[in-house]
């Protein structure tokens, strides 16, 4: 199941028989901008800011995270009448078979994706007994990497859970249960030791380093990811020397000595 639709008390299905109103490519009489209509997509760490170019080639393209619910805001000039009705299709680019349709009439209403990729979307606005004009825009679903202190607990106890799993389930259990894609950690370890030991694969003195631990934190993730395809490997953001040196002595590394752990 590609998109999941998220019960909310705000959020209300308009009747099936609204769906006979839905305009055809060559009746949409007016294609609206961003600053007639925004949509806004937020979870629970928040909007996604960052200015990457990839999300500058349609506008008001907005970032989406595969299994977290998403919660879509509509603001601007067509959002402000008490009868105003919305029709939210979502289309997949990169899989054309997926489609989504969500009728609504509140300005706010909840999605889950549960697929990385690129979707075009176009909100259908009505009001007054019939149609007005329709925004496009485009959602980009990524996973997100986050630090592992700015984890919520949820995500940080799936992410953990995800890893005891590969210390639980040998190679050719965790297969049958998880798919290609999983390594246990006697796997990914005896793949460490033999690549390390090796002198002609520089994993340690030479350019070798970098693409020799970028490959194992890739089958690492994807190993986990197969447990559980919700999560991302987090990163750790490494203090200064003297800064570390204090945590240490004083021993109150938010990390080490956290609940966490």
């Amino acid at each position: 199941m590609l998109f999941q639709v998220s019960p909310s008390t705000n959020l209300s299905r308009v009747k099936p028989s609204f769906d006979r109103d839905m305009p055809s490519d060559n009746i949409i009489k007016d294609l609206v901008t961003s600053n007639d209509i925004t949509i806004s997509a937020s979870n629970e760490y928040g909007k996604f800011t960052a200015d990457y170019p990839w999300m500058k080639d349609v506008q008001g393209t907005q970032l989406l995270e595969p299994y977290k619910m998403t919660e879509l805001t509509l603001s601007g000039s067509y959002t402000l009448t008490d009868d105003t009705k919305y029709i939210l299709v979502i289309s997949g680019i990169d899989d054309e078979t997926y489609k989504y349709t969500q009728y609504f009439n509140e300005e706010k209403v909840y999605i889950t994706l549960k697929q990385v990729g690129k979707y075009d979307v176009s909100l259908h606005v009505f009001g007054g007994g019939g149609y007005l004009a329709t925004y496009n825009t485009r959602f980009i679903c990524k996973y997100v990497k986050r630090e592992i202190r700015s984890l919520t607990i949820s995500d940080r106890e799936a992410v953990l859970d995800a890893m005891a799993t590969l210390w639980k389930y040998s190679q050719g259990d965790g297969v049958n249960l998880f798919g290609p894609k999983y390594s246990s950690i006697d796997t990914l370890a005896t793949a460490y030791s033999y690549f390390t030991s090796d002198v002609v694969c520089d994993s340690y003195q030479g350019p070798g380093f970098l693409s020799h631990y970028l490959a194992l934190g890739v089958s690492f993730e994807a190993a986990i990811r197969a447990v559980d395809p919700s999560v991302t490997l987090p990163y750790w953001t490494t203090p200064s020397k003297e800064s570390l040196c204090v945590e240490i002595i004083s021993l109150r590394s938010r990390l080490i000595m956290s609940a966490i752990f």
